[in-house]
């Protein structure tokens, strides 16, 4: 597969979801449409290709990665909200930013641990 294709491919995927996040805002409302915002359609798009290219195992991997990157991403977003309104933006930032690291490293390091076992 060409990369002019590979491009197409994620470009078109992300197109079309940013389009269905538009339609539903307008005729839905915009809270309804904010999910469909953060829809990883580039990465659906991106995985696809890995898996054509390099096979089932490279896939499983990376999909394995972005799961533990969504929870780090779900505790970014409690920390953030926890502490929007307690400290200063930098401090929440700073906080938040904090959370998803240690998430996302502690569980990085259980799943190296869990695949030397």
């Amino acid at each position: 597969m060409s990369r002019v294709r590979e491009y197409g491919i994620r470009f078109t995927a992300g197109a079309a979801t940013s389009l269905a996040a538009a339609l539903v805002g307008t005729f839905v409302g915009v809270r309804e449409a904010g999910p469909l915002l953060a829809f990883p359609a580039i990465y659906l798009a991106g995985l696809t290709l890995v898996e054509r290219r390099e096979g089932e195992r490279p896939a499983r991997d990376v999909a394995g990665g972005a799961v533990l990157g969504a929870v780090g991403l779900a505790a970014y977003a409690a920390a953030a909200d926890y502490t929007t309104t307690r400290l200063a933006w930098p401090a929440a930032l700073a906080v938040a930013l904090g959370a998803w690291l240690a998430v996302s490293f502690a569980l990085y390091g259980v799943l190296c641990l869990v695949r030397r076992a």
